[in-house]
């Protein structure tokens, strides 16, 4: 079973595929970038919502 397998299917795994690292560190500076936004913004934070969830709304 490879580390996304394990990981995707709820099961203690090692994050030391470099594929999932990087795809967390993206994932944390899209974060940055909604945690940064003002309330009035809600254009903008439905955009970046969009980027890291399969689903909004």
């Amino acid at each position: 079973m490879t580390t996304r397998e394990r990981m995707n299917n709820g099961k203690v795994y090692f994050c030391t595929d470099e594929e999932i690292s990087k795809e967390r560190e993206q994932c944390l500076e899209i974060l940055y970038d909604f945690n940064h936004t003002r309330p009035s913004q809600m254009e903008k934070r439905n955009e970046i919502l969009k980027m890291l969830l399969a689903e909004v709304g």
